[in-house]
């Protein structure tokens, strides 16, 4: 497929994400959707962009999809929302994420930080809060460039709070 000399990019920040991991594939497929899901797939067929970015679209945190994302593009962009026709993204990328990722040393002393707050990137599990990428058009996946491993630590002229995070943290992932 060739691809025109005009691409139509979307971006959502959805929040879908579930208390444990395969909630969000539960609400995917259950017979009746949930409102934001609805207006998300209604939004999607009425804009009708090229490549779409899902951010906060929970799936497994080793990359892949649990059905969530097949289950969403299957059940309501091929189906009509609000009269507008289907639409049909048949190239999808969710790649590993460092989301709920836990980590081995303590991030910070903090006494009050959440199980979700000692991870490598924020969450309960491992993948929540995670993106997707659909697409109209063949993705390369092999160019694509992850941040999954880079250590804030690692930025010039970062700017780490100085006394929030552990030595250990700032030596191995910060």
């Amino acid at each position: 497929m060739t691809a025109p000399s005009t691409l139509r990019f979307a971006q959502f920040n959805l929040s879908l994400a579930g208390r444990k991991a395969g909630d969000i594939k539960s609400q995917m497929q259950a017979p009746t959707p949930s409102r934001q899901i609805k207006n998300l797939a209604a939004t999607l067929q009425r804009v009708r962009p090229d490549v779409v970015v899902l951010c906060e679209f929970d799936h497994p945190g080793d990359g892949g999809d649990d059905g969530a994302l097949a289950a969403f593009c299957e059940r309501h962009l091929a189906k009509s929302q609000d009269g507008d026709p289907s639409i049909d993204y048949p190239y999808r990328y969710l790649p590993a994420t460092n989301t709920g990722l836990k980590l081995t040393v303590p991030v910070s002393a903090h006494p009050r930080l959440t199980d979700a707050q000692q991870c490598h990137g924020f969450g309960d599990y491992h993948g929540q809060f995670g993106f997707v990428i659909i697409s109209r058009y063949p993705i390369k996946d092999a160019a694509i460039r992850t941040w999954q491993h880079f250590a804030w630590h690692q930025l010039p002229d970062h700017q780490i709070p100085s006394d929030y995070y552990t030595e250990a943290a700032k030596k191995s992932y910060v």
